[in-house]
């Protein structure tokens, strides 16, 4: 028994670790970001529903999709210096 109470509060502590809470702008907990082993990270809603994942390339772009898989914006990481498409989807 002691060692399955170790082993829930390790797990416990680990995904607390991981998990990111997002607020409105009233401070209100509206979700949660979650990074996977793969480096996926999933987004939730208040009630635990996944509302989209991203993943990031090694140069730093980050492309969204929503729960079912398809493609909602990309960010292609940092503009370089004097660009004019930063701030941008490109």
């Amino acid at each position: 028994m002691r060692t399955l109470l170790l082993l829930l509060a390790l797990s416990t502590s680990a995904l607390a670790e991981e998990q990111t809470r997002i607020y409105d702008v009233r401070g209100n907990s509206i979700g949660t970001a979650t990074r996977e082993d793969d480096g996926t990270v999933r987004f939730r809603d208040a009630r635990g529903s996944t509302t989209g994942t991203s993943t990031t390339t090694p140069g730093g772009g980050t492309t969204f999709y929503d729960p079912r898989g398809s493609v909602t914006g990309r960010d292609f990481g940092p503009c370089p210096a004097g660009s004019l498409a930063c701030g941008r989807s490109r």
